[in-house]
């Protein structure tokens, strides 16, 4: 306990909960681009077991077999799922067990189960090391409280993705519980930075015209950056509505999706106009090495790079890699910008010598 209680520790484990975080912001990434998000019909097991099956005929109905409560089978195109602990006789006795109703999801994909399920063990790490997190920042409640507080609302966010991961699959997928549970899951990330980098301030900023206007720039472009990942979110729902209807049609998906993916386009002009002007407004006065300029270098580079893979989304038609790609920087994108709000925000009035002309 008194290793938990170490400011080495904390440090080191909410930096591991931030990473794994962002890792599983890829691995659901994943999950959506191959469509294995049903691959576990139910939750937090998958048909059942703690460990999925891994071939179809572990789920048919069996004579003289033992099943244990909460298993299922496949059986006439349903979910059945076992009742209690038994061992079936020489025939098929419904009463023996009840329909899944949540869904009429009922179609086992191995590949698409055990993508699904690696996406859930990701998930009980990222737990793991919040709660971690959550123990250790304990020690900062007589001195800086606020990270403490930071570190319990990073955690009941993290209870809330474990609750709508769950609504998620009951609802078979629903779009809206998709977009909410990515956002959710960057506003994790961001109270969880707040927390372990708490003493990370910029230095110099006496040295940058308009302070204030620097101030709610920033905070802008976070607004702003979530608002657009919010329509890419919703450019991939209207793709998987419309998609099948494009097929066989002459059209191209993107015309069919017009109406999401024009506004997702032109708010990322607006996140690299606006942190281009960020850029320009530190970096015209403080040293490349400072930590703000760096911080704003990084997230300049993710969003240009974010609008190549855009671009290639539309004019190749949605490769995998390239989505794959963008949903990752995604997260990566707004991870920079929280480093850079959190070091305006705990500036406190220290200084550098201005960049030399």
């Amino acid at each position: 306990m008194k290793r938990i209680l170490s400011e080495t520790f904390f440090r080191k484990i909410g930096l591991l909960s931030v990473a794994s975080i962002l890792f599983l912001i890829f691995v659901g990434g994943l999950v959506r681009i191959t469509g294995s998000g049903m691959g576990c019909p139910d939750w937090p097991k998958c048909f059942g077991y703690y460990i999925p099956p891994s071939d179809e005929s572990e789920l048919i109905w069996k004579p003289n077999h033992e099943y244990k409560k909460g298993q299922m089978i496949i059986k006439d195109e349903k979910l059945w799922v076992a009742q209690s602990n038994f061992t079936t006789s020489q025939s098929f006795e419904p009463t023996q067990w009840s329909v899944y109703t949540k869904h009429d999801y009922a179609l086992y994909n191995p590949t698409h189960t055990y993508i699904e399920w690696v996406n859930r063990m990701v998930s009980v790490f990222v737990g793991i090391f919040m709660v971690l997190t959550l123990l250790s920042s304990f020690q900062y409640w007589k001195t800086k409280k606020s990270i403490t507080l930071l570190s319990i609302a990073s955690f009941l966010f993290t209870l809330f993705q474990a609750w709508l991961g769950a609504k998620v699959v009951e609802s078979n997928l629903k779009g809206d519980t998709i977009s909410i549970h990515m956002l959710a899951s960057l506003v994790t990330v961001g109270l969880m930075m707040a927390a372990v980098f708490r003493n990370h301030a910029a230095e110099g900023l006496d040295r940058i015209k308009h302070l204030g206007w620097l101030k709610v720039l920033v905070y802008g472009v976070i607004l702003l950056t979530l608002v657009q990942i919010y329509y890419g979110t919703k450019v991939r729902e209207a793709v998987d509505e419309w998609m099948p209807k494009a097929q066989g049609s002459g059209h191209s998906w993107t015309q069919l999706v017009d109406y999401v993916l024009a506004s997702h386009k032109s708010l990322s002009v607006f996140v690299m106009a606006a942190m281009m002007v960020l850029y320009m407004m530190v970096a015209n006065r403080l040293e490349k090495s400072n930590m703000l300029v760096r911080a704003l270098s990084w997230g300049l580079g993710i969003a240009a790079l974010q609008i190549v893979l855009g671009t290639a989304n539309i004019f190749f038609d949605l490769p995998a890699v390239a989505r794959l790609l963008h949903v990752t920087l995604a997260g990566m994108l707004i991870a920079a910008q929280f480093y850079v709000a959190i070091l305006v925000f705990n500036y406190k009035g220290s200084v550098i010598e201005e960049k030399s002309t």
